[in-house]
């Protein structure tokens, strides 16, 4: 009865420490959330930019990591979502960052950030964070044209970039207006389009035909959908009337067809069509589609003719990748303009290959007579422009017989640092039909890559049979009396005769 009646008290009092005991205290020992904090990587941004929200989780004394974060904001996008919510754990080092895309604002606005923290055993937090938006502005944008002096019916390439003191401006509409003359996309004297994210809008612009030098003047207007923010500017193109054109003889050395690496250079001279004679000052552009040309390090190059109506370039080559097999082309424009004679634009091609080199293999082997049973060494050596070729792939075949280091009767592997390959060739195993010797005839075949470079060649070995009597010089069988077995026999006769000799003494 009183055991009972203890237990009935004490789980009174477990219940009523739960319901009344402060709150801090029935939560496990993680801590207040509320030391996390909330930042921008800047405290504006301009519209349709972005900032970084970072939150970082912890408490009094550490960072937390797993923590729950949601993040919600007035307005604009976070990149990951899309949406104006984002919702994410903290890393290790207690961290949630997400890029933020502000709306697109006619006065400077500010958007709140709300943080809700969360975790299991910790104290939830709640943080706040404002950061200002303001209006869209054109202040950073520029319209240009180049060049701003053309021939009639010639071109200029009008460019637009649109930009405010956050940076580009992405899909701004952009007008370009023109009185005479026409524009490329639209084939009339106005068009219009969107800059890209780069802020940019181009176009030609097609100069009419004129009778003496006429400046032309272009506008334009820039706007952006839900700001009232405009950007408005013009610009000067003179046109120049026609009266001859460009001609041009070339020097290439040396030539068109290359090899990678090799210095080609290019020495032009410009001459008027009508007169023929050499025209000074002639605005030279060389536009390669790789290479590099030696007087700036680009694969572009401009200069002016001189007195004798030359230009020289050098291009080079180095860094050509042709395909290994059959090269490639390469194309490059050369263009030529003066005021008042008619541009010149010419495309020449030049053809690359690797240079292959001069392939050197040599093959020797430790003896080029083996009786049947034995062993012979094969040494392949392999240079090309005399340079030893580590790498290159050799194989070895022979028509019987095996290799040891195959077991087989073909052996492949690669040269070594000094461009050699090694491999025993063994006739154990091997039988010969008949008396005579028999020519054993080894294929070789070597290739270098990436060059794409082989060669075969052919090695012979003669095998012996056993036991076998190499002929005279003059290809005649050794006399009988030369022979190893007819001396033995008449070396052991004379010790038989000897002996009798001895023994009849003896009676």
């Amino acid at each position: 009865m009183v055991k009972s009646i203890i237990k009935s008290y004490v789980t009174l009092l477990l219940i009523a420490a739960a319901i009344f005991l402060p709150n801090s205290i029935r939560v496990q020992a993680g801590g207040d959330l509320s030391f996390s904090t909330i930042e921008s990587s800047a405290p504006s941004v301009q519209s349709l930019n972005s900032v970084d929200i970072t939150v970082t989780v912890q408490n009094s004394t550490d960072l937390i990591e797993n923590a729950d974060v949601g993040i919600y904001v007035e307005g604009g996008n976070f990149t990951s979502t899309g949406t104006n919510i984002y919702n994410g754990t903290s890393d290790s080092l207690g961290v949630v960052t997400v890029e933020w895309i502000a709306p697109l604002v006619d006065v400077s606005t500010v958007y709140n950030f709300t943080a809700t923290i969360k975790k299991f055993g910790f104290t939830n937090a709640t943080k706040v964070l404002g950061v200002t938006v303001t209006p869209l502005d054109f202040s950073g944008s520029t319209f240009d044209a180049d060049p701003t002096s053309i021939n009639e019916n010639e071109m200029t390439l009008v460019t637009v970039v649109a930009q405010g003191s956050g940076g580009p401006i992405e899909n701004a509409h952009v007008e370009i207006t023109g009185v005479g003359g026409t524009f490329n996309a639209s084939k009339t004297d106005k068009v219009t389009g969107k800059t890209d994210s780069s802020g940019a809008f181009a176009d030609y612009w097609i100069a009419p035909e004129v009778t003496d030098p006429t400046d032309y003047v272009l506008v334009v207007v820039i706007t952006r959908f839900g700001t009232n923010a405009t950007f408005t500017d013009e610009l000067n193109v003179t046109v120049n009337p026609v009266e001859g054109q460009i001609l041009f003889n070339l020097t290439v050395t040396p030539g068109y067809d290359i090899k990678v690496g090799q210095l080609v250079t290019i020495e032009l001279t410009a001459f008027d069509n009508v007169t023929l004679q050499p025209i000074q000052d002639v605005i030279v552009s060389f536009s390669a589609w790789d290479g590099n040309f030696t007087e700036n390090g680009l694969d572009f190059y401009e200069g002016v003719t001189d007195s004798n109506g030359k230009i020289t370039v050098h291009w080079n080559t180095s860094t050509l990748t042709p395909n290994f097999v059959g090269g490639t082309d390469y194309p490059m424009e050369i263009r030529l303009r003066k005021i008042g004679l008619i541009t010149n634009i010419t495309t020449v091609i030049f053809h690359a290959e690797y240079y292959a080199g001069v392939f050197g293999m040599t093959v020797e082997s430790s003896e080029t007579t083996i009786t049947l049973g034995d062993s012979v060494t094969i040494t392949v050596t392999v240079a090309v422009d005399g340079i030893a070729v580590e790498g290159a792939h050799v194989e070895i075949v022979a028509p019987s017989g095996k290799f040891t280091e195959s077991d087989d009767a073909i052996v492949t592997g690669f040269t070594d640092e000094d461009g050699i390959f090694t491999a025993t060739w063994d006739t154990t195993g091997m039988s010969i039909v008949g008396g005579d010797p028999v020519n054993y005839t080894l294929t070789i075949t070597v290739d270098i890559f990436p060059n794409f470079l082989d060669k075969q060649e052919t090695y012979t070995i003669t095998v012996n049979p056993p036991n076998y009597t190499p002929p005279n010089g003059d290809g005649t069988e050794q006399p009988f009396y030369t022979q190893w077995w007819f001396i033995l026999s008449v070396a052991g006769g004379i010790v038989v005769i000897g002996m009798i000799v001895i023994f009849a003494r003896k009676k």
